[in-house]
């Protein structure tokens, strides 16, 4: 389970909310 913080998916270059939210549900289901 890979969890990222908004600034850590900032850094990646993309949308930081989006990322957060793929993020955040990927946990979720996980």
């Amino acid at each position: 389970m890979r969890w990222r913080s908004k600034k850590e998916s900032a850094a990646e270059g993309g949308p930081s909310m989006e990322r957060w939210l793929l993020t955040y549900a990927d946990m979720i289901t996980l």
